[in-house]
């Protein structure tokens, strides 16, 4: 199976919706699971932006970490069963990869 290439791109303040878990090197490979359970609001989510959706680790700390699934979106109303995480603007360049549920799952395996 190939992979599409990581590559880096220009951060820029984003604002998502979406669902998150926290993990530990002993959960992290649930990560496909929560993907999973995002799915029904992939396209659904009122105010979101376009179809991209993005998986963002944060609150890093010892090995353990919050993932959020989520979706940009233009505002902050949302179901109540989703979340908001808003990015901050960098300047750094952040790495940017495109993969989906089946091949995170295969990823997280190796």
């Amino acid at each position: 199976m190939s992979f599409e290439p990581n590559r880096f791109e220009d951060g820029k303040e984003l604002l998502l919706a979406g669902m998150q878990e926290h993990y530990t090197p002993d959960t992290m490979s649930r990560i496909p699971e929560q993907w999973e359970k995002f799915r029904p609001y992939m396209g659904a989510v009122p105010g979101q932006v376009d179809s991209k959706t993005y998986g963002v680790c944060h609150n890093v700390s010892g090995g353990e970490f919050d993932y959020l699934t989520g979706v940009e979106v233009s505002d902050a109303s949302r179901p109540e069963d989703l979340v908001h995480c808003r990015s901050r603007r960098s300047d750094t360049p952040f790495l940017c990869t495109t993969i989906t549920s089946r091949q995170l799952r295969i990823r997280l395996k190796q």
